[in-house]
């Protein structure tokens, strides 16, 4: 060792012992012992035994320097040598063997090394969130695990199957794209996003911007200006334009509103110029209730849907089936029955040679006209729509039926042919008209007391994952992973992807019920009439429960 006086004397020589009883430092010297009192000695630096006979683990690869942080507050520098179940394994210069750590004494460790690159991840990166924490990673297969998929962390070598059983399925949002979601503030209200402007027919039919709000979304870009007629809007990234000439203001409306920060495209002319594309972000208009965004969001679902119904696949599958799960799905519906809706679709594996036979129990709406003008439902006039009388509660109708006039029909759905809709009100069998009906809502009553009942197909067996893309939605059991492609099974619609690298999130298991309350139609649920005063009064009391023995 070489040992170091404040003085600025040096000697070479190795350490014998401490004498604590005389305060001195014993060096064996090559004349003999040599003493140093321990209060003039600045520095001792211990020889380097790299070059001699080293332990074992001194055989072993280069160990990782790291420090680690105890929860008593001490500090402790070393190379890392192994990690087992109880205590990490420290290699400390000075002391030939290794040191072990308590794992439960650890409280954080930081490599002492300048950080290498990440490990490049094989698909594409985000963030899985689950129970509060958030992990970089990508999506892997889960074959060798036996399951759908599996999680690789940023820097990991190996991924970790994300389990499922029937019992405890789990609860996962992969995000690729960052939500812009506002937190709901007070008794249910959510912001509501938007142009900051108001629009009105004129006499040719053409919406015509009539006025905008200084601090709205419009007004700061500066592109477009009062007096401007709004030929068609794209509500969102995914969707094509849709013109508003023919539509009603409260559609219109719904178009250029939605989440506080989302993308909308206007395409816009002024008196005398060219139709031009304005590209805004919607800012907060006010805050509202929930209903008020999701009949916005209902209506870019309904007029944005899949991109699959641009060009000519919008005369081949002129309708939408909206399924509980959220997917929103373009087809052509040949029939309803006791089996279920009959329909072709571009958007399952293989649909498009013949039909697809949906049960009743996954699906929520069917739009055979999804062109149809909208009409807005005074909220009065909707509650009664929707409360269930005491007289049918054994007996409950379990659909809407939208006609094109606007008036809503409550029955019992027998069934959808090529020119009519048989619906039972009441006892009485009715024969519409095919082209009269609109919209088919199913009200799934004796689900309608629970409270979050699930969205997604509760009898499916396996990893249930759904990709969002900005309301599209599409529903699959996992079954593995090809490239950046997850294949597997719609419970609707049989064989089925998911494009990782077009979504802007993954929902897995329990989460696909989280964003339940966004859904379309979502308000379409029957509520049971309140019982007269005196009933409700005249009712026993509950027995008292026996006191345990």
């Amino acid at each position: 060792a070489a040992v170091v006086t404040k003085t600025g004397g040096r000697t070479e020589a190795g350490v014998a012992s401490f004498d604590k009883a005389g305060g001195e430092l014993v060096l064996a010297g090559a004349s003999g012992p040599v003493r140093l009192p321990i209060d003039d000695v600045d520095q001792i630096t211990l020889a380097d035994t790299a070059d001699d006979a080293a332990p074992a683990d001194r055989d072993a690869a280069p160990a990782v320097p790291l420090r680690a942080v105890l929860a008593t507050g001490c500090t402790v520098a070393g190379g890392l040598l192994s990690i087992d179940g109880h205590s990490l394994r420290l290699r400390i210069e000075g002391i030939d063997d290794p040191v072990a750590v308590p794992l439960a004494d650890v409280a954080s460790l930081t490599p002492l090394v300048a950080a290498e690159s990440p490990r490049r991840l094989p698909g594409r990166a985000g963030s899985l969130l689950a129970d509060g924490v958030s992990l970089r990673g990508c999506v892997a297969d889960g074959g060798p695990w036996s399951a759908g998929l599996a999680w690789r962390p940023q820097g990991s070598v190996l991924a970790s199957p994300l389990a499922w059983t029937a019992a405890a399925p789990p609860d996962v949002t992969i995000e690729y794209v960052p939500r812009t979601d506002r937190v709901p503030a007070g008794d249910g209200q959510v912001e509501v996003g938007g142009i900051g402007g108001m629009v009105n027919q004129d006499a040719q039919g053409f919406f015509v911007v009539t006025m905008l709000a200084e601090e709205g979304a419009a007004a700061r870009d500066g592109r477009v200006q009062p007096g401007d007629r709004l030929l068609a809007i794209k509500p969102r990234a995914e969707a094509g334009f849709v013109p508003t000439k023919g539509l009603d203001v409260t559609t219109v409306m719904n178009l250029l509103r939605g989440r506080v920060g989302s993308p909308v495209v206007l395409r816009v002319v002024s008196v005398g110029g060219a139709p031009r594309d304005v590209d805004l972000q919607r800012g907060m208009i006010y805050v509202a209730g929930r209903e008020i965004l999701d009949q916005a969001l209902a209506t870019h679902a309904k007029f944005g849907g899949d991109l699959v119904r641009e060009g000519g696949d919008a005369a081949r599958y002129p309708s939408l089936v909206i399924l509980r799960s959220g997917d929103i799905v373009p087809c052509a519906i040949d029939g309803i029955d006791d089996k279920g809706l009959r329909l072709r679709t571009p958007v399952a594996d293989g649909a498009d040679a013949g039909a697809v036979t949906v049960p009743a129990a996954l699906i929520q709406a069917i739009e055979l006209d999804p062109s149809a003008p909208g009409r807005t439902i005074e909220k009065a006039r909707l509650d009664r729509l929707l409360t269930l009388p005491r007289s049918q509660r054994f007996a409950p109708p379990t659909h809407m039926i939208r006609l094109r006039n606007g008036d809503y029909l409550r029955g019992r759905l027998e069934s959808l042919h090529a020119d009519h809709v048989t619906l039972d009100v009441r006892g009485d069998i009715k024969k519409i008209p095919r082209q009269d009906v609109v919209r088919v809502i199913w009200t799934h009553p004796g689900e309608n007391d629970a409270h979050g009942e699930p969205t997604a197909d509760a009898a499916a067996v396996g990893l249930l994952v759904q990709g969002v893309a900005a309301g599209r939605r599409v529903t699959l059991v996992a079954e593995g992973l090809d490239g950046e492609v997850i294949r597997g099974t719609s419970p609707a619609l049989g064989p089925g992807r998911i494009d990782l690298t077009t979504i802007d999130r993954l929902l897995v298991g329990r989460a696909i019920d989280d964003e339940a309350d966004e859904l379309p139609y979502r308000q379409w649920r029957l509520r049971p009439a309140v019982e007269p005063r005196i009933l409700r009064e005249a009712e026993p009391p509950a027995a008292a429960e026996a006191p345990a023995p």
